[in-house]
């Protein structure tokens, strides 16, 4: 008998086949409908969640843009003003642009032709200041309050609004 159960259980190893289809079939099955989901989700958003969003947001935003456009005045600029600014016992350099609003065309003007004068006054009042306030990006609104001051002191034809650095490089 143990000769016979040892022969059963072969026969029955050898006659079962891997079931390989079945998970194939499920694999056609599921690709599909993945397919149809999402294309039906498509279409639900496209229909139902679609017109609910705004669209007139980025056209509200575009009109306040062209609407603060209108604020900014003339500029003048002073490009390439190299400071010699002493800290401590060493000595450090200051490159720096400087941008001037105003909303006048005579201030402009006049800015053209004081722009010597204007240089030096910016290259003798920065080096004032102490290193640390030089280095600080935070105090650079400061530092441009108080040479837009000294400058409408000079200006005759109108007034600067605001100075803004356009450039600055501490070596």
């Amino acid at each position: 008998m143990p000769e016979e159960d040892f022969e059963q259980s072969e026969s029955y190893e050898t006659s079962a086949p891997p079931p390989k289809k079945k998970s194939s079939k499920l694999v056609l099955f599921l690709i599909p409908v993945l397919l149809m989901q999402a294309v039906g989700a498509y279409y639900l958003v496209m229909k139902y969640v679609r017109p609910i969003m705004p669209e007139k947001e980025a056209e509200v935003v575009e009109e306040v843009v062209e609407e603060n456009k209108e604020d900014y005045g003339l500029e003048y600029v002073l490009e390439n003003m190299t400071a010699n600014v002493i800290d401590g016992k060493r000595s450090r350099f200051l490159v720096f642009n400087a941008t001037m609003e105003t909303v006048e065309q005579g201030a402009v003007d006049e800015m053209s032709k004081r722009d010597r004068q204007l240089k030096a006054l910016f290259l003798s009042e920065i080096v004032l200041f102490p290193m640390d306030m030089l280095m600080d990006v935070t105090r650079r609104d400061t530092i441009g309050e108080k040479m837009r001051l000294k400058v409408n002191d000079i200006l005759i034809n109108g007034a600067v609004k605001k100075i803004y650095f356009d450039q600055w490089i501490v070596n």
